[in-house]
């Protein structure tokens, strides 16, 4: 008979970032995160570019990007 009760697990952010930062792969893991980085920004240049408009959520403001071509927001 298998035991079906659940087990609470605790996460510790601070704990996981802090074992990553200091474990074999920081290397990679800041490399990964910059390229990724890198590649949002690009992404959001080329559509920006290409006369998309781009929103930014930041917690409780967003930042709204577009071409110059329209009216600001006021």
């Amino acid at each position: 008979m298998e035991d079906t009760n659940l087990i609470p697990v605790t996460f510790d952010v601070g704990k996981t970032i802090s074992s990553v930062v200091n474990g074999p792969h920081r290397n990679a893991v800041v490399f990964g995160c910059t390229i990724c980085a890198l590649a949002v920004i690009a992404g959001y240049c080329y559509l920006t570019a290409e006369g998309h408009q781009v929103v930014l959520p930041l917690k409780i403001s967003h930042i709204q990007v577009g071409d110059g071509l329209e009216e600001p927001m006021r």
